[in-house]
């Protein structure tokens, strides 16, 4: 078998979180669509084609909230994942606090070592709530491969942040790949 055949062409990043924390709004800022001040959920989950890296393609998926999917639904778009960007809004408690139940909704499907999760806390540019050493906590507890605190309506810190996983998921498939192969 040859390490060039083994290689995966699409890779996909599921966005989840609360709804209204703003995922869909990261999701345009990411992709440049204008923001939209008058915000609206989700439907269903929408993806896009976020990168091309040589010959591979990188889906950036957002999803409505994670509680209105039914598990199978869930399951279907969840067994895709190369990694997750879990979001909470940083200017209220509540959806931090929900946090551990959106990881059990995952772990139902899947062990947390086998997919990276990159933490967001948005809405930066609001008056924070959640205390800082909740989340510093909280990242402590949970296998997280790092955390960023964005604005999707500045787009602070949303390229940063989306770029990061980009290349944490290629760069971890390639060298897991190349080590099981040699």
């Amino acid at each position: 078998m040859n390490i060039k055949e083994t290689y995966k062409n699409d890779y996909n990043i599921f966005l989840g979180g609360s709804a209204f924390v703003g995922k869909t709004t990261y999701f345009n800022s990411y992709l440049k669509i204008k923001f939209d001040i008058y915000p609206y959920s989700s439907k269903e989950i929408d993806y896009k084609l976020i990168k091309k890296l040589n010959k591979n393609y990188l889906y950036l998926y957002d999803s409505v909230r994670w509680s209105r999917i039914n598990n199978i639904g869930l399951k279907h778009y969840l067994k895709k994942a190369d990694g997750v960007i879990l979001m909470f809004d940083l200017s209220k408690n509540k959806d931090f606090d929900e946090l551990p139940q959106l990881l059990n909704i995952i772990t139902e499907f899947y062990e947390l070592e086998n997919i990276p999760f990159l933490l967001i806390g948005n809405k930066s540019d609001l008056d924070i709530e959640v205390d800082e050493n909740e989340i510093e906590k909280f990242l402590d507890k949970e296998n997280f491969v790092g955390y960023f605190e964005v604005s999707s309506k500045t787009n602070k810190n949303v390229d940063e942040s989306v770029d990061f996983m980009v290349n944490y998921v290629y760069k971890k498939d390639k060298k897991y790949l190349y080590e099981y192969y040699i």
